[in-house]
């Protein structure tokens, strides 16, 4: 059926009696779409007492949280100091010096891990690198205490070291990284005094990514200290600059750096596709974990069956061109690992 102005309110009308229904609860949407974990979005003051609630009286639908820490890392915009408040209410414990905030997130994130959280997620709009030492991070935080304004380059820096030091905390609790790059936000002034962030008016950027990306990646692998990370980015043309990257910080644990799925702007067909062509010509296709539900909506499982499909048909159509062997047994099982078992293994969210 086509949906127009004629049939919109009758639509609207069935649709809600639809989803009012028993079967139709949350729980039951996941467990009908056989949704095994979920991974919620969290705030690193976040209390997680609802995870904790369901982890005592859910047994067949696990939620998990992600640790999220933007606001942490976002020393620059208005609300720094009193997030640094509440974080230091959180763990009970005063906040007056860099290194005590530092300590504050371990902590947190020890918290995070009893309570199942084995990822974490990044929102990186621009990546850039700048060195700095603990006299000068102690500087800049302080400095971010008195609400005194912030040079770029001091931003930088402690961006760069506060992320080097939570990837340090990710790899000593085996957890995944995420980093979402290059979204361009709040691109129509109008629009987001009218309506604030996240309405939809954000676009894609293009900034230079290969030597920031390099420099953080290469400077926790010295250390060994580089966790399982998993790179999207909403600018395509990013695709192949991360693969190659990847490909140069992969170890014993099968595909450690991942090129993130069809993100945003990608999550279509064609979008899915490109993802997918990047990996398997510049990395193992068969250690890919599969799609992402990015999404704060209980119906949008039906794009993992989406991309499915999207996935049956880019290996089919490699068969056909004589890439790879017209084998259902070994190309079914390469289709399940991608879609399951893959993500299952890598995450690790039982462990």
């Amino acid at each position: 059926m086509l949906v127009n102005e004629e049939n919109a309110q009758e639509i609207w009308e069935q649709a809600n009696q639809i989803l009012a229904k028993p079967e139709f609860r949350r729980r039951e949407i996941a467990k009908n779409a056989h949704v095994k974990v979920i991974c919620t979005t969290d705030d690193p003051i976040d209390d997680l007492h609802y995870h904790q609630l369901l982890a005592e009286t859910e047994k067949e639908l696990c939620v998990f949280p992600s640790f999220r820490p933007d606001k942490a890392l976002n020393i620059e915009k208005t609300g720094f100091k009193e997030w640094v408040t509440i974080l230091a209410e959180a763990i009970e414990q005063p906040i007056t010096t860099y290194a005590q905030f530092i300590a504050a997130l371990g902590k947190r994130i020890v918290y995070f891990h009893q309570n199942g959280c084995r990822i974490s997620d990044h929102a990186l709009d621009t990546l850039r690198y700048v060195a700095a030492d603990d006299e000068q991070l102690e500087a800049i935080f302080q400095k971010a205490l008195t609400k005194t304004s912030l040079a770029q380059i001091e931003i930088d820096a402690y961006r760069t070291e506060t992320l080097i030091r939570l990837f340090q905390f990710y790899h000593a609790y085996n957890w995944t990284m995420q980093l979402h790059i290059h979204a361009y936000r709040n691109c129509n002034t109008g629009m987001f005094e009218k309506l604030g962030p996240d309405a939809g008016y954000d676009g894609i950027n293009d900034l230079s990514l290969t030597v920031p990306l390099q420099n953080i990646l290469d400077r926790v692998e010295q250390t060994d200290q580089l966790p399982k990370t998993i790179l999207y980015s909403l600018n395509p043309n990013d695709y192949p600059i991360m693969t190659a990257l990847m490909g140069c910080y992969q170890k014993t644990t099968p595909g450690k750096l991942q090129l993130g799925s069809g993100w945003w702007y990608n999550d279509t067909r064609a979008g899915m596709r490109e993802q997918l062509t990047q990996f398997a010509d510049g990395s193992a296709l068969g250690n890919f974990v599969g799609m992402l539900t990015d999404s704060r909506s209980f119906l949008s499982y039906t794009r993992h069956e989406y991309f499915r499909r999207v996935l049956c048909e880019f290996i089919g159509e490699m068969v056909t061109r004589g890439e790879a062997p017209a084998d259902a047994e070994l190309l079914g099982k390469l289709v399940e690992n991608i879609s399951y078992y893959n993500a299952k293994s890598y995450f690790g969210l039982n462990d």
